[in-house]
């Protein structure tokens, strides 16, 4: 069965810009992150943007999202 997810979830922000002075001020994102439920253990989230209807399915797009990074999360209906 498929499950989609809503997760929220904190990322790390960077900069290419090259610094004269004093670093611009960055902070970390925070991410909105919708998908289907590929797998979940101790260490991260996979989520998938698509699964084909085969069993099993076969999964595009993957995103693992670090457990430690969530800050929410909702299954869909």
């Amino acid at each position: 069965m498929i499950h989609a997810m809503h997760i929220i979830w904190e990322d790390s922000a960077g900069s290419d810009a090259t610094w004269d002075h004093e670093p611009e001020k960055l902070t970390p994102a925070i991410i909105n992150s919708v998908g289907i439920l590929v797998r979940e253990d101790d260490q991260a989230v996979v989520l998938a943007v698509s699964a084909d209807d085969n069993e099993p399915p076969s999964y595009d797009g993957l995103l693992a999202i670090p457990r430690s990074a969530i800050r929410q999360r909702r299954r869909l209906e």
